[in-house]
């Protein structure tokens, strides 16, 4: 049997069976390299004698200087340069990448709408370019662009910010770093060599960013757009955040609720979940972000064996297919060759890592989870076949990417992560921690745990950190949405924000997935309503998914 994928445009092709962009289609730390955007950024600096209260008004009209980006003359570009710590106004700058789309329609213009994509870690610069491409479908409806400024802010070391966190010198400094890694461990061997490797790599990101990990909490991010609100020319910031970005809108409206203007949180990550308070608590289990993929699993199951889209795996049972080949690989992993000659491991962390990542997005459920999740069946049924030599080029092609490549995403995401919240303190309470949660989550709960295990040695801290108190009363009511299954930010996170944020109001997409907006046309409208004119929708207001391809 040959199994063909076809791919969407979220997914970058590679040859056969086919990874995900781990950002724009999923939030996982597992990285497959992404095609940033390089943005020139004119040379105009905007500097504030700003440190930690509200940064100070501005004259009407932007003091930042916009130029046509390098890369894209319909986009303007800009840097502005704000404190590394806000505590001390007058020291270190760090220099935040912008990028502007300009209303179109001027007469009715809103004000500038700034837009975060999530993370922590990936930058948002060549957002505004894949929506206008149709590589990423819009958060917004045409009017909204027509008569808002979608403005992108390179959050501080990501990006095309300067300077951007860096724990590796080269591509093949990286490459070779990241060779012989499982994507996550299994034996007590390759985890005692993960947390070696965790602590080598700690060790490389404070040798190569030094001072600025100390600088990557939310809290300074969340400071930053403050100027960036003032530089605009804005009273109150208008802004649209998904996933991480939903957590960097709670805690700005906390520190500046007097500046929070018309402001959606799509697909909210828990801010009390994300910050912790105990050492020995891992962040997934706080979020619940395992539990809930088993969750969004079922739910993929369950529509492949009712045939919702054409499914070819698991004749009818996916579940029991997928818990026996988990079975299978964990005690007799599987040795593969490509059609070159090429040896290859199939094991029972990739089997994993793949399902966890393509459940974020359900428009590849059909097109790729499927097909893939059949493919490793014949697989470790005939290695020989085509559907082993196939998989055998994608273990490949994920392996030695653990850690990230040279100016990836997985640096700064580390360092905000690791930053910003509360995890165990040693690897032994990481370890510990670890077998405690895979009793209540046995098939999801490693790989998500193990995204965050450098956090466990992680050496720096943060003064700016914000642990509370949680619960204010903003501006403007904001508008809160989410999935009902969503594999990274459970509903759980979302309806605890709207607790906290005073007048505020939820929006329920019923169906799975990360990132409602990327679910639903309903969710999309409903937001740019408000948006527009500034009216939550009525309470208990819902939303569908969109039909499944």
């Amino acid at each position: 049997m040959t199994v063909v994928i076809d791919l969407d445009d979220t997914c970058h092709y590679r040859r056969t069976v086919t990874f995900c962009d781990p950002f724009s289609m999923t939030h996982n730390a597992w990285s497959i390299p992404h095609r940033l955007l390089t943005i020139a950024t004119a040379a105009a600096v905007f500097t504030t004698a700003s440190a930690w209260g509200l940064a100070p008004e501005s004259a009407a009209g932007s003091d930042i200087a916009w130029s046509p980006c390098a890369d894209d003359a319909t986009l303007e570009c800009a840097t502005i340069a704000v404190p590394m710590d806000h505590s001390k106004p007058d020291g270190t700058t760090v220099e935040l990448a912008l990028a502007r789309a300009p209303a179109t329609n001027s007469d009715s213009r809103l004000g500038s709408l700034v837009l975060h994509r999530g993370g922590p870690g990936y930058g948002s610069g060549d957002y505004l370019r894949l929506i206008r491409s149709g590589q990423v479908a819009a958060p917004v409806t045409a009017e909204v662009m027509a008569r808002y400024d979608l403005v992108t802010v390179d959050q501080r070391g990501t990006g095309q910010s300067l300077p951007a966190v860096s724990c590796f010198d080269s591509p093949e400094d990286a490459a070779e770093f990241n060779a012989g890694l499982p994507l996550y461990p299994t034996t007590e061997a390759e985890r005692a060599e993960r947390i070696d490797r965790d602590r080598q790599y700690a060790d490389r990101c404070i040798d190569r960013s030094g001072e600025l990990l100390e600088h990557l909490d939310t809290p300074s991010a969340a400071r930053d757009l403050d100027l960036v609100r003032s530089a605009l020319g804005d009273e109150r910031l208008n802004f649209l955040g998904q996933s991480y970005g939903g957590h960097l809108g709670t805690v700005y409206a906390h520190l500046f609720p007097e500046h929070v203007g018309r402001t959606v949180l799509d697909s909210v990550l828990g801010s009390e979940a994300q910050s912790g308070v105990l050492p020995g608590e891992l962040r997934s289990a706080r979020i619940g972000s395992d539990i809930e993929t088993d969750a969004v699993f079922q739910d993929f199951a369950d529509r492949c064996a009712a045939e919702e889209f054409p499914c070819t795996f698991g004749a009818g049972d996916p579940v029991g297919a997928f818990d026996r080949l988990r079975a299978e690989l964990a005690t007799d992993p599987v040795e593969l060759v490509t059609d070159d000659g090429r040896e290859a491991t199939l094991t029972a962390s990739y089997l994993t890592k793949i399902t966890a990542a393509f459940l974020y997005q359900p428009t590849v459920w059909s097109s790729v989870l499927a097909p893939t999740l059949a493919a490793v069946d014949e697989a470790v049924a005939d290695p020989a076949s085509e559907s082993g030599r196939l998989i055998a080029e994608d273990v490949l092609d994920g392996s030695g990417t653990l850690f990230g490549a040279y100016g990836g995403i997985q640096d700064p995401y580390h360092a905000v992560t690791c930053t910003d919240s509360t995890n165990p303190d040693s690897p032994k309470s990481f370890l510990s921690a670890v077998e405690k949660r895979t009793a209540q989550s046995p098939r999801f709960a490693e790989t998500k745990a193990w995204e965050d295990s450098t956090c466990a040695v992680w050496p720096v801290s943060s003064a700016d950190r914000f642990d509370g108190p949680w619960g204010t009363d903003t501006a403007t009511p904001i508008l809160i949405v989410n999935n009902r299954l969503d594999p990274a930010t459970p509903l759980a996170g979302a309806e605890r924000a709207a607790d906290l944020l005073t007048g505020s109001r939820l929006l329920v997409n019923e169906g799975p997935g990360h990132i409602a907006s990327q679910q639903s046309r309903c969710t999309v409208e409903r937001a740019s309503d408000y948006l527009l004119e500034g009216t939550l929708p009525a309470e208990g207001t819902t939303c569908q998914s969109d039909p499944l391809p």
